[in-house]
């Protein structure tokens, strides 16, 4: 991009400023004619894209050098539409966690064995219907959703988070 220094337009592309010199042959590559200068691209600046836009400000003229700069707006007025806003977000966050969240039998009866808790899951399968049975034995995944974990996880009273914390601990164990 090109800002037109003289009058401040910008941005301006390669073609924008031929088309204001149509008599003009330029180099290849192209070099901007005098009162033209390119806008050294910067990167956006860290922002929470739940609760704020990232906008392009004019460019900064720094030792001759013209440089594209940003400005982070905020998207709500409020602090309590931000807190909102934040909270809606992870809990979507986590909910697509929970949809795609996955480990080895391996992986989670190692986890429930470091909780202390395989020999009671084992006697809780043990007493439980015939598909889950063929789930705990036969799976080649547990699934963070399936019927399976939601019905061990209400068999002992666990909560969605310590599920949750279960899967975590479950997915960083390797074999």
């Amino acid at each position: 991009m090109y800002i037109d220094t003289v009058t401040g337009d910008y941005p301006l592309t390669v073609d924008a400023i031929k088309e204001r010199f149509p008599a003009t042959l330029f180099a290849h590559p192209f070099q901007p004619p005098e009162g033209f200068a390119e806008v050294v691209q910067t990167p956006h600046p860290e922002w929470n894209p739940v609760i704020e836009r990232v906008v392009e400000s004019e460019p900064d003229l720094i030792d001759g050098v013209w440089y594209r700069t940003w400005s982070i707006e905020k998207i709500y007025s409020t602090a309590a539409q931000e807190a909102a806003a934040i909270a809606e977000h992870e809990a979507k966050t986590l909910a697509d966690w929970r949809q795609s969240a996955s480990c080895t039998p391996f992986q989670g009866r190692m986890a429930l064995s470091d909780a202390g808790l395989l020999t009671q899951v084992q006697a809780i399968v043990d007493a439980a219907d015939e598909k889950t049975k063929v789930a705990w034995e036969y799976a080649l995944e547990w699934k963070r959703t399936s019927p399976m974990i939601v019905a061990l996880a209400a068999a002992l009273i666990m909560t969605d988070t310590q599920v949750d914390d279960l899967f975590k601990a479950a997915q960083q164990i390797e074999a």
